[in-house]
């Protein structure tokens, strides 16, 4: 895997401007059947503010059931939507809500037939509450995709998108780029804070053979992003953004070395397993 994943975090960051935490877990049984577990969480004083926004574009063609302040992470008809989008023969299972001290969200499982049909999505799910006010942090972005054969020894193959790399004039280094950099970084800390993306894979069973670098046990780790950890290193966060080419053997280095960032970058992954 590249740093895709990463760019379309950071991405998503802005575009929800608030402290999201997503990880996605996929389980793949010998059969090719398995889970999806998607958890997303959002600060209780963004939940707030985005209540109180929610009221503020209420729409009386919402209907009698809308809730006043109606935002809610937790919408399983918004879920079941998500699903269908997931592959064929996905489906939404179950949702559970969690309330914490300092942050509120919910864990929703779905599950698949055959893996081989499924298409995850790495953008954060899109956000719904009442009238017009809706988040989303979709993109034109392609999916993660999987191939499986079946056997006494199950093969599965994990392809993420490809990044491209920079190569027009106009990407080019621009040396007051760098102090506007310098000069939005309290602002960029300040939209990141408290944010984590997480993508893995697991199978139940023994993995045998694969080339993933991020592996333990049964887990294949393709992403994990804590951006209080980047955020704390704004010299590694400059270094960062002068990335040209994401699939150079130096990008990828460079990767290993920040700390809060862990990043699969073969692609792609293939997983033997018993």
């Amino acid at each position: 895997m590249n740093i895709r994943p990463l760019v379309l975090a950071l991405s998503a960051a802005l575009a929800l401007s608030g402290c999201f935490q997503i990880d996605k877990n996929v389980q793949v049984k010998p059969d090719g059947s398995g889970t999806i577990t998607e958890t997303v969480t959002m600060g209780t004083a963004m939940i707030s503010q985005m209540k109180a926004m929610a009221s503020g574009f209420g729409d009386p063609a919402a209907g009698k059931g809308a809730k006043a302040g109606g935002f809610e992470l937790l919408d399983e008809a918004k879920l079941k939507e998500e699903a269908a989008k997931m592959g064929d023969g996905v489906t939404f299972v179950s949702a559970k809500k969690i309330t914490e001290a300092d942050r509120e969200g919910y864990t929703a499982t779905y599950a698949f037939k055959d893996i081989s049909k499924v298409k995850l999505s790495t953008n954060p799910p899109d956000i719904a509450g009442s009238g017009s006010l809706k988040i989303t942090g979709k993109g034109e972005t392609e999916p993660v995709t999987f191939a499986f054969t079946k056997g006494k020894t199950a093969e599965l193959t994990v392809t993420t998108p490809a990044m491209k790399a920079l190569k027009t004039k106009e990407d080019a280094a621009d040396p007051s780029q760098d102090a506007m950099n310098e000069a939005m970084l309290p602002m960029i800390q300040q939209m990141f804070k408290d944010m984590r993306m997480g993508m893995s894979v697991e199978v139940v069973g023994n993995i045998t053979a694969t080339n993933a670098t991020n592996k333990e046990g049964s887990k294949v780790t393709f992403l994990d992003v804590d951006f209080n950890k980047i955020l704390a290193d704004p010299t590694k966060m400059k270094s960062m953004a002068k990335i040209k080419d994401p699939n150079s053997a130096e990008a990828k280095a460079f990767l290993k070395t920040v700390p809060g960032v862990k990043v699969e970058t073969t692609n792609p992954v293939t997983i033997s397993f018993q």
